[in-house]
């Protein structure tokens, strides 16, 4: 996971650092069907049971849901910018002091 930074590095070179907005960045992998991945992160049905707590909705290109982490006391507003289905959904976060806890 990285955070804050973007870099790049190979072996025997220097790392250019360079500083941007916070941001973090995580890969896992997963062992299941596309179709079946890209289904649990659209459908909040299936998305409660790994991620978040609830959600006002399903994604969907050109709408906004929000997200709650009863847990924490957290709510997020979540913009669906671009949905491909099977490759990519693309995700715009309001940036406010909702996420400060």
């Amino acid at each position: 996971m990285i955070f804050g930074a973007t870099g790049i590095a190979s072996i025997g070179k220097v790392m250019k650092m360079e500083f941007t907005k916070p941001f973090a960045k995580a890969e896992l992998l997963i062992r299941k069907p596309v179709a079946e991945v890209f289904q649990a992160f659209i459908d909040p049905e299936i998305t409660t049971r790994f991620w978040f707590s609830r959600s006002t909705g399903k994604l969907e290109a050109g709408k906004s849901v929000e997200w709650h982490w009863d847990m924490y006391d957290l709510t997020a507003q979540v913009t669906v910018k671009t949905i491909e289905e099977n490759r990519r959904i693309v995700l715009r976060v309001t940036e406010d002091d909702s996420w400060h806890y």
